[in-house]
C-alpha cells in the first residue's frame, strides 16, 4: 500500500508513531494488518514493535500501549531479534 507524503493516514502515521517510540520498550512501529494466532486479519492499523511483549498487569499504567491512536488501532507485536 502506498501512501501519499500528504495525506491524513500519513499525518495520523506520523503523531501516533512519535508518541509510541516514547514509551519504554517500544522499537518501532509500522502501518500494517493486525495479526492474531489465526493470521493476518483485515484490520489495517499500527504495527507496534516491542522488545519483550508482557502481560497487561505487568505494565505500568503509563508505559501501557494504547489500543488505538489518533483513530488507528494498534497491534502489539515482540521484535524478532
Amino acid at each position: 500500500m502506498s501512501i501519499s507524503p500528504s495525506s491524513p493516514l500519513k499525518e495520523r502515521y506520523r503523531d501516533a508513531r512519535e508518541k509510541l517510540l516514547q514509551i519504554p520498550g517500544v522499537t518501532s512501529v509500522s502501518l500494517g494488518y493486525k495479526e492474531t494466532r489465526k493470521g493476518l486479519t483485515d484490520q489495517f492499523g499500527l504495527r507496534v514493535y516491542v522488545q519483550e511483549k508482557k502481560k497487561p498487569a505487568d505494565i505500568p499504567p503509563a508505559e501501557m500501549i494504547p489500543t488505538q491512536i489518533n483513530g488507528l488501532i494498534t497491534d502489539v507485536v515482540q521484535s524478532q531479534v
